[in-house]
């Protein structure tokens, strides 16, 4: 299956998230971007909101593949308690959630949505703080 990633990107920041300003970057010559946490590849800060939505061609469906994840979690990774990134099926984040995902062990898989749009959500809490994540 062939799957084109990113063709524009929406940064959908809070002004109270300064942080989370110019943290994605885009080729749009060549249908492809790089998404990061604020300050990634050094640690990100805590308490920070930040999301993004990916749109891709007509006909295409989003995808992202992490070349980079450490995230703080809990003490089962699936729950993700304290520091995450969420992704979502469509522009925001009342659509389907996709997968939520923090540790630094494992790189996910990739995740692909059922259509052309998919959001990002990144959340830290007031403690403790890793790298964070890259995704293309």
């Amino acid at each position: 299956m062939y799957v084109q990633t990113l063709l524009m990107i929406v940064t959908d920041s809070a002004a109270i998230y300064s942080d989370c300003e110019n943290t994605a970057t885009l080729n749009a010559s060549v249908n492809s971007g790089t998404i990061t946490s604020p300050g990634y590849p050094n640690r990100y800060s805590n308490n920070l909101r930040c999301s993004w939505t990916i749109t891709v061609s007509r006909g295409r469906r989003a995808a992202i593949r992490f070349t980079g994840l450490d995230i703080e979690e809990g003490t089962v990774q699936s729950d993700c308690p304290y520091d995450y990134l969420t992704v979502y099926d469509g522009a925001t984040s009342s659509g389907t959630q996709l997968g939520k995902f923090c540790g630094w062990d494992t790189i996910p898989s990739p995740v692909v949505a059922s259509g052309r749009t998919m959001h990002l959500v990144f959340m830290s809490d007031p403690s403790v703080s890793g790298k964070g994540f890259s995704v293309k």
